[in-house]
Protein backbone atom coordinates (compact mmCIF):
# COMPACT_ATOMS: atom_id res chain seq x y z
CA UNK A 1 0.00 0.00 0.00
CA UNK A 2 2.65 2.29 0.89
CA UNK A 3 5.04 1.40 -1.51
CA UNK A 4 8.33 1.58 0.87
CA UNK A 5 7.27 5.34 1.82
CA UNK A 6 7.53 5.54 5.72
CA UNK A 7 5.59 8.83 5.31
CA UNK A 8 2.60 7.00 3.93
CA UNK A 9 2.96 3.48 5.92
CA UNK A 10 2.22 6.08 9.17
CA UNK A 11 -1.27 7.93 7.30
CA UNK A 12 -2.61 4.63 7.08
CA UNK A 13 -6.25 4.09 7.09
CA UNK A 14 -5.93 7.40 5.17
CA UNK A 15 -5.26 6.41 1.87
CA UNK A 16 -5.37 10.12 0.29
CA UNK A 17 -2.43 10.69 -2.45
CA UNK A 18 -2.46 6.54 -2.53
CA UNK A 19 -1.93 5.07 -5.79
CA UNK A 20 -3.42 1.82 -4.98
CA UNK A 21 -6.59 2.03 -2.39
CA UNK A 22 -8.62 -1.36 -3.85
CA UNK A 23 -8.30 -5.00 -2.62
CA UNK A 24 -9.67 -7.21 -5.04
CA UNK A 25 -11.71 -10.41 -2.82
CA UNK A 26 -13.40 -13.43 -4.45
CA UNK A 27 -17.12 -13.89 -3.05
CA UNK A 28 -16.11 -17.37 -2.18
CA UNK A 29 -13.28 -15.94 -0.37
CA UNK A 30 -14.87 -13.56 2.18
CA UNK A 31 -13.82 -15.11 5.81
CA UNK A 32 -14.07 -13.65 9.42
CA UNK A 33 -10.81 -11.44 8.85
CA UNK A 34 -11.96 -9.37 5.93
CA UNK A 35 -11.66 -6.79 8.60
CA UNK A 36 -7.65 -6.81 8.42
CA UNK A 37 -7.85 -6.21 5.16
CA UNK A 38 -10.81 -3.33 5.38
CA UNK A 39 -9.03 -1.56 8.30
CA UNK A 40 -6.47 -0.28 5.96
CA UNK A 41 -8.77 1.67 4.77
CA UNK A 42 -9.10 0.33 1.06
CA UNK A 43 -12.06 -0.66 -1.20
CA UNK A 44 -13.06 -3.88 -1.25
CA UNK A 45 -14.73 -5.30 -4.65
CA UNK A 46 -16.29 -8.35 -4.67
CA UNK A 47 -16.15 -10.78 -7.95
CA UNK A 48 -17.36 -13.91 -8.62
CA UNK A 49 -16.04 -14.67 -11.69
CA UNK A 50 -12.38 -14.66 -13.66
CA UNK A 51 -14.20 -12.04 -16.35
CA UNK A 52 -15.15 -10.18 -13.32
CA UNK A 53 -11.74 -10.53 -12.20
CA UNK A 54 -10.37 -9.27 -15.34
CA UNK A 55 -12.97 -6.48 -15.43
CA UNK A 56 -12.09 -4.80 -11.65
CA UNK A 57 -8.48 -5.29 -12.56
CA UNK A 58 -7.17 -0.96 -12.69
CA UNK A 59 -3.96 0.98 -11.65
CA UNK A 60 -5.81 1.34 -8.00
CA UNK A 61 -5.84 -2.36 -8.00
CA UNK A 62 -3.52 -2.98 -4.76
CA UNK A 63 -3.77 -6.77 -4.27
CA UNK A 64 -5.90 -9.77 -4.33
CA UNK A 65 -7.10 -11.55 -1.68
CA UNK A 66 -8.05 -15.05 -2.11
CA UNK A 67 -8.46 -17.45 1.02
CA UNK A 68 -7.74 -21.37 0.52
CA UNK A 69 -10.44 -22.63 -1.09
CA UNK A 70 -11.59 -19.94 -2.84
CA UNK A 71 -12.89 -20.58 -6.40
CA UNK A 72 -13.85 -18.03 -9.10
CA UNK A 73 -16.93 -19.58 -11.12
CA UNK A 74 -15.05 -19.40 -14.78
CA UNK A 75 -16.47 -19.85 -18.28
CA UNK A 76 -13.93 -20.92 -20.15
CA UNK A 77 -11.60 -17.81 -18.96
CA UNK A 78 -8.08 -17.96 -17.75
CA UNK A 79 -8.10 -19.10 -14.05
CA UNK A 80 -7.10 -17.19 -11.48
CA UNK A 81 -3.63 -18.66 -11.05
CA UNK A 82 -3.11 -17.72 -14.80
CA UNK A 83 -4.72 -14.08 -14.60
CA UNK A 84 -2.49 -13.70 -11.13
CA UNK A 85 0.92 -14.38 -13.10
CA UNK A 86 -0.25 -11.63 -15.68
CA UNK A 87 -1.21 -9.06 -12.83
CA UNK A 88 0.51 -6.28 -11.90
CA UNK A 89 -0.92 -5.89 -8.44
CA UNK A 90 0.14 -9.15 -6.22
CA UNK A 91 -1.96 -12.12 -4.93
CA UNK A 92 -2.17 -12.72 -1.61
CA UNK A 93 -3.34 -16.20 -0.96
CA UNK A 94 -5.10 -16.88 2.63
CA UNK A 95 -3.63 -20.48 4.45
CA UNK A 96 -6.60 -20.27 6.82
CA UNK A 97 -7.59 -24.08 7.45
CA UNK A 98 -10.51 -25.63 5.83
Amino acid sequence: MAGGNPEKLLRIPDLTGFDKTEVIIPRSSRTVYDHAIRNIGVKIIMVDTAEELAAALNARTAMIYLSAGGQLRSCGSPSFSFLSRCLPAPACPSSRAQ
